[in-house]
């Protein structure tokens, strides 16, 4: 059975117990809820299991998606395709008493030869030879488990990953940048909405610069990971896809000489009901997440109820003191 919480509007209230009489602190007149605060676990690319507090009734948090990594410049070039920056999201959502959460942080994507995707919510793509990887989504879901394939009613909050840059193996000719993640145009999927990745900027080339991947649009495909960027045989790499809701596109490679396109910025997603969402794009290195504040609602009597209940309980305290008081002056007398 669910412990619930007496509240009394304004007034202390004294309890008999035995022969004590035990006196409850009095609460603010109008009070109705109250604010519980639960460090965020740290470390990324692992599942966290939380608990929603007994009477709660939302969360609030800010949980921010990996950046992708920066592409391979060789001795003769120095203009690499920096990696695109992770989405952050902030929002108040709808959870029940004792509800189980995971919490999903997304690590940002390695840069080292060919760069693998970060892991996380949906990880982000591995770069071409050379291209950098994408960063990780991170996010929070309902029950046990939170990962593309977790129901998309069970996924409440993403924050999009971003693209890894495309490499560059000739002189002036830089790779293209990875997308940001969550920085696009705003797009619906099933019972939520957010904004997409934004897309990977295009290499640089002597005649057709390689393309840059697309960002992750919500409703495009189911939840999914960063794509891997593009790699043949001689060419520049391109940048991996950032993980998210829809996880971006790698980029095009650039052929013998030139820039590999950036992967495009995974998107960022938001449950319908949330309320007080915010969104930006420009997270660093790994994800991260805020505290996490539960806002519990307490179960209370009706203030006429419960003022009832406290009179009648100091009246019956008053009214034993006076007996004993009396009882001790006739004594006297």
């Amino acid at each position: 059975m669910r412990k619930s919480h007496l509240l009394v509007p304004g007034a202390a209230l004294a309890l008999a117990v035995g022969a004590a009489v035990v006196v409850l602190p009095a609460t603010p007149a109008g009070a109705a809820t109250l604010d519980v605060t639960v460090p965020a676990p740290t470390g990324c690319g692992t599942a966290h299991a939380l608990t929603a507090p007994p009477d709660a009734t939302s969360v609030t948090l800010t949980i921010a998606g990996g950046s992708g990594a920066s592409g391979h410049g060789t001795l003769l070039s120095a203009s690499p395709g920096d990696g695109g920056t992770g989405g952050t999201v902030t929002a108040t959502i709808p959870v029940t008493s004792g509800e189980p959460l995971t919490l999903v942080i997304g690590c940002a994507g390695s840069g080292t030869g060919s760069g693998s995707g970060g892991h996380g919510f949906a990880a982000g793509g591995n770069g071409g030879s050379g291209g950098g990887g994408g960063g990780a989504a991170s996010a929070l879901c309902a029950g046990a488990s939170c990962t593309p394939a977790t129901p998309t009613s069970d996924i409440l909050v993403v924050a999009g990953g971003g693209g890894g840059g495309g490499e560059s193996t000739c002189p002036l000719l830089p790779g293209g940048s990875g997308g940001a993640g969550g920085a696009g145009s705003s797009a619906s999927a099933g019972g939520g909405n957010g904004p997409s990745g934004s897309n990977g900027s295009k290499g640089a080339g002597w005649l057709v610069g390689a393309s840059g991947g697309s960002g992750g649009v919500n409703g495009s495909s189911a939840p999914a990971n960063g794509g891997a960027g593009a790699s043949d045989f001689l060419a520049s790499g391109s940048g991996g896809g950032g993980g998210g809701f829809t996880g971006g596109a790698g980029g095009g490679d650039a052929g013998v000489c030139g820039g590999g396109g950036g992967g495009g910025g995974g998107s960022t997603w938001v449950v319908a009901g949330a309320t007080g969402v915010a969104t930006s794009s420009s997270h660093p290195g790994d994800g991260s997440a805020s505290s996490l504040v539960f806002t519990v609602q307490p179960v209370s009597l009706p203030t006429g109820a419960v003022g009832g209940l406290g009179l009648a309980v100091l009246a019956g305290v008053g009214f034993a003191g006076v007996s004993v008081f009396r009882r001790r002056f006739q004594r006297l007398n």
